[in-house]
């Protein structure tokens, strides 16, 4: 059943950040024609436009494409190849802005992979830095932090035994 619901927050975190991405897409073309109204610049600022929201979208279904690697990976049980896959959707995700949680996912999930692995120290510090871009990133609704929380707990816990 949690894997399930796992499952169902990735698809769900899939969905999100493919809505944000076209909304930012949107967001640029409509200051894009702004400012070339403004200016008169129409080519070049739809040129820039262009190459920034393609920029963007590659490197978004980069990372995708390794977050759900590394997902399935997981799932059956391939720790290495899903350490992979999540450290390359890390390495995509650090272009982002920083109030974007993908970077977040990515360290969570390099996180449980390490955990799983035995590599606590290493697990701890990824969880720790996937915390603090949740807590600047989370808007409502979507708050990761309870779960990094415990997985947290869960570590201090079987590091003192």
């Amino acid at each position: 059943m949690r894997r399930m619901e796992s499952r169902y927050q990735s698809c769900f975190s899939v969905f999100r950040d493919l809505t944000s991405l076209f909304s930012a897409a949107a967001l640029l073309g409509i200051l894009v024609l702004g400012i070339s109204a403004v200016t008169g610049a129409f080519v070049a600022s739809s040129i820039v436009a262009f190459v920034l929201v393609r920029w963007f979208y590659r490197r978004h279904a980069q990372w995708l494409r390794h977050h759900i690697a590394g997902v399935e990976a997981s799932s059956r049980g391939d720790l290495q190849t899903a350490e992979l896959h999540f450290r390359r959707s890390a390495d995509y995700a650090q272009g982002f802005p920083i109030t974007d949680n993908r970077l977040g996912q990515a360290l969570n999930n390099l996180g449980a992979v390490s955990e799983s692995l035995g590599r606590l120290d290493e697990a701890t510090m990824l969880y720790s830095e996937a915390l603090a871009i949740y807590e600047r990133s989370s808007g409502p609704g979507l708050d990761r932090t309870p779960s990094v929380r415990v997985s947290l707990k869960r570590i201090r816990e079987a590091v003192t035994r």
